[in-house]
């Protein structure tokens, strides 16, 4: 609570307030279009319609809404994480969701049933004798078998756990096997954590997702995906890309896998119409030594292959030639992509973090675009673990959303919100994400129906929400072993987050500085009840007055209605703050009214 001057002595206030008359300075309005987010100047400064502060909030089309809960889709077993998520649409018309996770890959057609990918290892025969130890013959299994792989024999059909790879034939199990001879099978889980993360893409050609992780070699499967098989048995790669109809792969690592050599700086290509062949006439690599950094991310736009480094951005352009097919050139040299995972693709320009501001980058320049936020993120982004920060772009808001480890935590718990239409920074979410990416939507309704009793002739809302596009993009994010989807909810897994959205700080005028009438009145939308709480500040944002809770009206649904908040005190500059948990509603306006009440 606010410290107040004495005005006068036994005066009641909603006597008072009931007196009040229209107020004689011009009100402070803010919105539309309310705007996005400025940390960079100090509160008093930054424009009259942007934000000191917004959490848990979405800003669409110059109002505030909240942002989207998540519902839990599937939780996948304890000792693994879920790292990346891949749709693949086959030639035939089929559809398939892929999950990837440190130890699997799954794979569902509806969201419920999700079936794990084996990837097995048979060559040679395989002996036991009643004890822990496996004896092979014309087996390579210090390449191919780790500790906590499976093993079996086939005519015992028991699996049983490697503990240790004691050489190319003979492997120690977790428990002793019956005695058996002959056909065998090893089932192997990937080899890297959670700072090793997938990419993939889609052969169109022969139906099949081509992936890796850097880690393990490059790896592939097809319908009916009854087994993974290497698609490049000697190398791996953090990235890769199509690109002039062959598949380049970046940051690679190299053969024998025993003892692998890795050139975080090379990249390689495959012989045009042919990914499988990195050795016939027309494939090649690069060095991109240019510079002493690593490569950070491929990505194609327009005809041109852009290849990021942690400080510069190189071209790759096709010659024409069939023996050398790539022309290189450094294009910027002083600008890159510091974070690797936050490279994404806006159409026509890329978007990225780079080592002191957020770019989007469209073949001739890098933008910056983060000026307003980019101290306060840099200041709260954990340093040590930057390199888990990912980024989603969901396309029907016009959005990118970076979820970001802070200082407090070793893997992303904040998310970061860019609405490239607006140009700005509009939010920061409090939600946890280990991965992100997105899948078809399922769903029944269409443009003539929507959730409930509402139809295209009965519905006053608008009819690009959200909720009522059938055939939206399914946004999904991933939590230790758990898998989400962003939904109409106003829970996280049925944990309720609030919406807290701040003005700019206010400076009362010099005949205001007494006891005053501060009212606020907040202009909004709404189709189902719910209640806003309102406060303000008059030291900055260290202590605020009590909330007024703010019902909001059902009634008139497409019409723009006020819900109105007194305050009574004596102050120098204010913030108003507004709130919420579990209401759902679009604030277009709000208005700061300021009358003396000296003759009170």
């Amino acid at each position: 609570m606010q410290s107040h001057r004495v005005y006068l002595e036994g005066i009641s206030y909603p006597d008072a307030l009931r007196d009040v008359t229209t107020p004689k300075e011009s009100p402070f309005i803010i919105g539309p279009p309310i705007k996005g987010i400025n940390t960079y100047s100090q509160p008093i400064d930054i424009d009259n319609n942007e934000a000191s502060l917004c959490y848990d909030a979405r800003v669409v089309r110059g109002w505030i809404e909240p942002r989207p809960g998540t519902d839990l889709l599937h939780t996948f077993d304890t000792d693994e994480t879920v790292m990346y998520v891949k749709e693949f649409a086959t030639s035939t018309g089929g559809y398939y969701f892929f999950v990837f996770t440190t130890k699997s890959v799954y794979y569902t057609t509806d969201y419920d049933t999700y079936t794990r990918i084996p990837w097995y290892y048979t060559t040679g025969t395989a002996t036991t004798n009643g004890t822990t130890t496996v004896t092979g013959s014309g087996t390579s299994w210090k390449t191919n078998a780790r500790s906590g792989d499976r093993f079996k024999i086939d005519s015992v059909g028991t699996w049983a756990t490697i503990a240790s790879v004691d050489s190319d034939t003979q492997l120690t199990l977790t428990s002793a096997y019956p005695s058996a001879s002959g056909v065998y099978h090893i089932d192997r889980y990937f080899g890297g954590d959670i700072d090793n993360t997938f990419w993939s893409v889609i052969d169109a050609y022969n139906d099949r997702i081509i992936f890796s992780q850097g880690i393990d070699p490059i790896l592939y499967t097809t319908p009916p995906f009854t087994t993974l098989t290497e698609f490049i048995s000697n190398y791996a790669s953090n990235f890769g890309t199509i690109y002039a109809d062959r598949l380049i792969i970046g940051s690679v690592r190299e053969s024998p896998m025993s003892s692998p050599v890795d050139y975080p700086f090379r990249l390689r290509w495959s012989v045009a119409g042919d990914y499988i062949d990195f050795s016939g006439t027309g494939s090649g690599y690069k060095d991109c030594s240019e510079d002493p950094f690593d490569i950070t991310g491929l990505a194609v736009m327009s005809d041109t292959l852009l290849i990021y480094k942690a400080y510069s951005i190189m071209h790759c352009t096709r010659t024409g030639s069939a023996t050398s097919p790539f022309d290189f050139k450094v294009r910027v040299d002083s600008i890159g992509c510091f974070i690797p995972g936050t490279l994404v693709s806006l159409g026509d320009s890329h978007f990225f973090a780079g080592s002191d501001n957020f770019y989007t980058y469209d073949l001739r320049s890098p933008k910056a675009v983060g000026d307003k936020i980019k101290d306060a993120f840099l200041d709260e982004l954990n340093p040590t673990y930057s390199h888990r920060t990912h980024a989603l772009v969901a396309e029907e808001f016009n959005e990118v959303h970076i979820y970001y480890p802070d200082t407090s935590s070793t893997t992303p718990n904040r998310c970061l919100v860019y609405n490239y239409d607006l140009l700005a920074f509009t939010s920061k979410w409090r939600i946890s994400a280990i991965a992100s990416g997105y899948g078809k939507q399922y769903a029944s309704d269409t443009w003539d129906s929507s959730p409930g009793v509402y139809t295209w002739d009965t519905w006053t809302g608008s009819w690009d929400s959200s909720e009522l596009l059938a055939n939206k993009p399914l946004n999904l994010i991933a939590e230790d072993n758990k898998l989400y989807k962003y939904s109409s909810s106003l829970t996280d897994a049925g944990t309720s987050f609030t919406l807290e959205w701040r003005t700019k700080e206010v400076a009362v005028p010099e005949l205001h500085k007494r006891i005053f009438l501060c009212r606020v009145r907040v202009g909004y939308y709404t189709q189902t009840s719910g209640s806003l709480l309102v406060s303000i500040s008059g030291d900055g944002g260290a202590s605020w007055e009590t909330d007024r809770t703010l019902s909001l009206s059902t009634s008139a649904t497409s019409q723009l209605k006020y819900a109105v908040a007194d305050f009574l005190g004596s102050y120098d500059s204010i913030i108003v703050r507004v709130r919420s948990t579990g209401a759902r509603y679009k604030i277009v306006r709000i208005v700061l009214e300021l009358t003396p009440a000296g003759e009170i």
